[in-house]
């Protein structure tokens, strides 16, 4: 037996990034089954995409709707992404784009809502793409729009919802904070006995940090993760579970949502959490910065053999 308790490689996620991940997944998928999701369809303005020859510079949107398998509470569905239009013509996943001697592969992009080609297209190339983008960022507290909204608390960020979407690719991603937003940050820690025989509740508190550029999404998304108080979630392993995007933000083969993750028949289910102490403030506007503040404790289930 080792002189540290637990058997975890130092790099391999413990308890705070491990719920952080699974509580960022889990309010992802969840707010796409409220409908927090905008469809583009052709002849829609933003479905046509703007020309950007510098890879740093990126989409429209917090991020574009990957997952497949939605059930809106409307029945409506995030469109799945099958090719996209250049010149008018169909291209469909998978196949080059050809056009005399210009031969090009893509990818889409999901994360930073773009389509990318393999070579340098023409001016007058118009890329179309039916698409959903995502109505709420969902960010971890070690992102860089985290730092920037604590670094630019006070600045409004009164020109971005102006912009067309060519104006809006200018300024880099990184340097963006997409409203609304929910920042989903980890902090305190205690262990409690759990049964006779073995076990225990890792507590770890999570504090949701709500930006708006309006009250009436501050206010929603507040009471969203307040009414999930007092139930059990499942917690998949993020140190065996596959990544949901490849590194160019494409889909990987096999790709899996957070309901095929978190399902007890996944391989790569943990174990079970609990959602307790929870308790929500709408803190109102600063410099019409629309704020709620989320506190919240996840007891994880731990066991001999998941740690």
């Amino acid at each position: 037996m080792g002189i540290l308790k637990g058997t975890k490689s130092f790099y391999d996620t413990e308890i705070s990034d491990s719920v952080a991940q699974n509580i960022k997944s889990m309010v992802e998928y969840g707010l796409l089954e409220v409908n927090a999701f905008t469809n583009f369809q052709i002849p829609n303005t933003y479905s046509r995409l703007n020309k950007i020859n510098d890879r740093e510079f990126n989409g429209l949107g917090a991020q574009w709707v990957w997952e497949s398998g939605i059930e809106s509470v409307d029945g409506t569905s995030p469109i799945q992404i099958s090719g996209i239009y250049v010149n008018n013509n169909f291209v469909a996943n998978g196949q080059n784009y050809t056009s005399g001697s210009l031969s090009a592969s893509w990818i889409v992009d999901y994360r930073n809502g773009r389509v990318v080609f393999s070579t340098d297209m023409p001016t007058s190339t118009v890329v179309k793409v039916n698409h959903s983008i995502k109505d709420v960022a969902v960010y971890l507290s070690d992102s860089e729009q985290w730092k920037f909204l604590i670094d630019s608390y006070l600045q409004r960020f009164s020109t971005e919802e102006n912009l067309a979407p060519s104006g809006m690719a200018q300024t880099l991603k990184k340097n963006r904070c997409w409203l609304p937003c929910v920042i989903i940050d980890t902090g305190s820690m205690s262990v409690d006995p759990y049964q006779l025989g073995g076990g225990e509740l890792a507590k770890c508190g999570i504090t949701y940090h709500i930006f708006s550029d309006n009250a009436f999404s501050a206010k929603r998304l507040n009471d969203l993760i307040v009414n999930q108080d007092e139930r059990t979630i499942n917690i998949y392993n993020t140190n065996t579970a596959p990544f949901s995007l490849k590194n160019n933000g494409s889909i990987p083969s096999g790709i899996l949502t957070h309901k095929q993750l978190s399902s007890r028949d996944s391989p790569y289910f943990w174990t079970f959490a609990d959602l307790e102490e929870t308790n929500g403030t709408y803190i109102g506007s600063d410099n019409d910065l629309y704020r709620s503040e989320v506190r919240q404790v996840v007891s994880v289930y731990r066991y001999n053999s998941t740690y």
